[in-house]
């Protein structure tokens, strides 16, 4: 399961950096030639690169709700906000983001320091994918049901909108549920059940048109004192 993820991950996640001065836009649509193109390629399919567009280049201002569910509480934990070449990702914890022309910032919630990274489209680009797909298990979950669907149990949810897809056989003891729609394609959230009985789980909205980048947040932003750092995106991305 890891080796497949991975594999998926350098397909998905890792444009071939090709581009690195020309925006992130361009790298989203090169990240979609790439799919599109890779039919020999197993695990990747059009549907990826519909979501790509969802994400970066059908709104004016995207913006991505991204709630943890645990225990059956539901707790917002981030929200992405993608404005053509800018990007704002507001976290509950852990760290918050804003990537504009001059670069790349980040801080942790409640602290007045952070630090700014040079700013790589195709970092950026990887990080946003990352953070609606943590390690990857949703396309890989959805990957593995295209390629042998009788290895799952589906099932429509018509208060969600949504289908469910289940292992029928759980991986390595863990039991696991992803969440998607078609028409069009996305990937709403997956659930975990540990050999100890504990469940996780996240669930992403789709993208909807936001009147502008959140104004308390960038004026939150403007008060925190960033250092240079020679810190990448990349330590954000860990794959289990």
């Amino acid at each position: 399961m890891k080796r497949f993820i991975c594999m998926l991950a350098a397909i998905l996640l890792f444009p071939p950096g090709l581009f690195a001065e020309a925006g992130l836009k361009e790298a989203v649509r090169e990240q979609i030639r790439r799919i599109e193109s890779a039919t020999t390629k197993p695990g990747v399919y059009p549907e990826f690169a519909e979501k790509l567009n969802q994400i970066f280049l059908q709104h004016t201002v995207a913006q991505i709700v991204i709630e943890e569910v645990s225990k059956g509480k539901r707790r917002v934990t981030k929200n992405i906000y993608i404005k053509g070449e800018e990007v704002c990702v507001e976290a509950s914890s852990g760290w918050n983001l804003v990537a504009d022309s001059s670069g790349v910032y980040e801080w942790e919630t409640g602290k007045r320091q952070g630090i700014k990274i040079k700013r790589g489209d195709e970092d950026l680009l990887a990080y946003v994918n990352y953070l609606m797909d943590p390690s990857g298990v949703m396309s890989s979950l959805y990957s593995r049901f295209r390629m042998t669907p009788e290895g799952f149990e589906k099932a429509q949810n018509k208060d969600k909108g949504w289908t469910e897809l289940r292992l029928k056989v759980p991986i390595e003891g863990a039991q696991a549920v992803v969440y998607f729609s078609e028409n069009p394609f996305w990937l709403h959230g997956f659930q975990m059940k540990a050999p100890d009985g504990k469940t996780a789980g996240i669930t992403i909205s789709k993208p909807k048109n936001a009147a502008g980048m959140p104004e308390e947040f960038m004026g939150r932003f403007k008060q925190i004192k960033f250092e240079d750092s020679g810190l990448s995106l990349k330590r954000h991305l860990v794959f289990l």
